[in-house]
């Protein structure tokens, strides 16, 4: 049932050619979360060296969890953000053109 009293809405069209710049922005943030996420990888290992007396060095890493953390989070948005940014460019991209109206062709007899 519709209201007589609403205005009618055109349906929202979802090719649109603004979407590639949406796209190009989505591919920065992507690579900015990426670059993020190595820096924080990196800060988040830390060497421990030890020598015992008799000259046996042991080497081990140690991670720090909360940067772990935000380093699968950032890698996470990275890999969200370019899966989006490839539908925006496709939708931008893929913007249809009006059609031509058919004419009638006379018949010549």
């Amino acid at each position: 049932m519709t209201n007589e009293d609403e205005p009618r809405r055109r349906p929202a069209r979802l090719h649109q050619p603004w979407r590639v710049a949406v796209a190009a922005g989505e591919v920065l943030l992507a690579a900015v979360a990426l670059w993020g996420a190595f820096v924080c990888w990196d800060a988040s290992v830390t060497t421990v060296t030890m020598r015992l007396d008799d000259g046996t060095e042991l080497v081990s890493r140690r991670l720090a969890g909360h940067l772990v953390t935000v380093a699968i989070a950032l890698g996470t948005l990275a890999g969200i953000a370019v899966l989006d940014a490839l539908r925006q460019l496709l939708l931008g991209l893929r913007v249809r053109r009006r059609r031509r109206r058919k004419v009638a062709r006379l018949a010549h007899t």
